[in-house]
């Protein structure tokens, strides 16, 4: 739902993560890039704002409900391993099924009604069956898949919904592991769609 309610004005682009693949394979410009990550991140401490006005007497210990760090037993490597592959799965569904090329626009004029055009980010919808347009039901589902995935390192897939809980839980357990892994996922994952799987599609604009 929150992803159809922000597309028309971001791309729903929620995640500092696919921000990064964005920006890697020159979607987001320099600018952009920085500006997206400040607001996501900065949600992310405005949600936690949020439990502090909605709950009497918060404590310390609730925050660290909401806090994401790797079971006492659970090895780092695996930590590592679960952050990137689920969040390149996130990222490909993501790049594959809501981000076009902008090149892509003329050539699907005739087949394809185009929704809303951000800068650097195209969102398509023909009808309710197109890939597109049931963006936002594969993006839900693979954020559900990937958290049933997670294990026991809570595969957090978006840098920002660690970051908020941290500051205010004071939980910073190895943290950097965390979001090397997503980091390093999603940047695999749009290489992967733009240098493979579009290889022959134009490169879209910078913004």
């Amino acid at each position: 739902a929150v992803i159809m309610c922000f597309s028309q004005i971001s791309g729903s682009n929620l995640n500092p993560a696919i921000s990064f693949a964005l920006w890697l394979t020159g979607r987001l410009s320099n600018r952009k890039f920085i500006l997206y990550v400040v607001a996501q991140l900065s949600a992310s401490v405005f949600s936690m704002f949020i439990i502090f006005l909605t709950f009497s007497n918060p404590t310390i210990e609730m925050y660290k409900l909401v806090a994401i760090k790797p079971a006492e037993e659970d090895q780092l490597w695996r930590v590592f391993f679960t952050q990137v592959v689920g969040s390149f799965m996130l990222t490909y569904v993501a790049f594959t099924m809501g981000y076009e090329e902008a090149a892509l626009i003329k050539e699907a004029e005739s087949k394809v009604k185009k929704i809303h055009a951000s800068d650097g980010l195209y969102l398509f919808s023909s009808s309710p069956q197109s890939a597109t347009g049931f963006a936002p039901f594969a993006v839900g589902f693979i954020v559900f898949v990937c958290a049933c995935y997670g294990g026991s390192s809570g595969c957090a897939l978006n840098p920002s919904r660690m970051f908020g809980p941290a500051i205010f839980s004071g939980v910073w357990d190895y943290f950097y592991i965390y979001w090397i892994g997503m980091f390093v996922g999603s940047g695999l994952a749009g290489l992967l769609v733009v240098h493979v799987q579009l290889i022959h599609t134009p490169t879209a604009p910078i913004i």
